[in-house]
């Protein structure tokens, strides 16, 4: 009859109210966003449906809240979010990586080159162990090694000097090594010939001579002669071909046979009577 009456909750319209039907007199409540619970074509309805990191609209739509730890950079304040590490230059120069805290901010710069990593990178000159050849001076050869910072060469040390019993380029001799006859090898290697007798060079204050030139000499006896020069470099004994007897006047002799001799005269011993 459309009027609530007696025990009735409702009855037509009469008693129903919002969201509300009467079926047989009983109010039965209609679903609506809103009431807490998650039906029809709902996403959510309060808590009702809700998952973490959203928030249900009035419209019962869920609607996403964006927080550090979600992998996509979507707040002002994050720098990064996810696990990817990025790329960076350190202070010295050396390529780095970084990764992204859990504030979603990126941490410092670590070093992915560093001096004794074997490779030539950043600021360096040369690696740990490297060698080079080098030119020490003097005409020799050297080597210098990489700093222990990787910023350039040390000092260049001979592979090579005088000395070191080598006969290296620029060098006459070293030790023995280059030495030939009758010289000897100074401190700076180099040949420095000695004198000595049979180099047919008088040369030293205890030569005579030195060589197989004879020179012209004359005997005790008078005689012109010839000496050689010894092995000692010392004159040997004056030899003549001219004597007393040979008939010819020479030397010291008065006569020789006829020779010298005169009228009323004679030659004994190669001496005139």
């Amino acid at each position: 009859d459309n009027i609530k009456n007696g025990l009735e909750e409702c009855d037509g319209t009469d008693g129903v109210g919002s969201n509300q039907e009467c079926q047989m007199c009983v109010l039965v409540n209609l679903p609506y966003c809103g009431d807490g619970i998650k039906n029809g074509s709902e996403d959510c309805d309060g808590a009702d449906g809700t998952p973490e990191h959203y928030s249900c609209t009035l419209e019962c739509i869920l609607e996403y809240i964006p927080y550090c730890g979600d992998q996509t950079i979507n707040q002002a304040e994050e720098e990064c979010d996810g696990d990817a590490p990025e790329n960076c230059v350190m202070q010295n120069g050396y390529n780095g990586t970084k990764t992204c805290g859990s504030d979603c901010l990126w941490g410092a710069c670590q070093p992915v080159e560093f001096c004794g990593d074997q490779t030539v990178n950043g600021p360096e000159i040369c690696e740990i162990g490297d060698t080079q050849a080098c030119d020490p001076g003097g005409g020799y050869n050297g080597n210098q090694s990489c700093a222990g910072d990787c910023s350039g060469w040390g000092p260049c040390v001979p592979t090579e000097y005088c000395g070191d019993g080598i006969l290296n380029d620029k060098e006459q001799c070293d030790g023995q090594a280059g030495l030939i006859d009758h010289h000897i090898c100074t401190a700076d290697c180099t040949l420095q010939y000695v004198p000595y007798c049979g180099d047919n060079t008088i040369n030293q204050g205890s030569e005579q001579c030195d060589g197989d030139e004879p020179q012209i000499c004359t005997t005790v006896d008078g005689y012109s002669g010839t000496q050689a020069c010894a092995e000692s470099c010392l004159w040997g004994n004056c030899l003549s071909n001219d004597y007393c007897g040979d008939n010819e006047k020479n030397g010291l002799e008065q006569c020789d046979g006829t020779d010298g001799v005169g009228a009323n005269q004679s030659c004994t011993m190669c001496v005139l009577l």
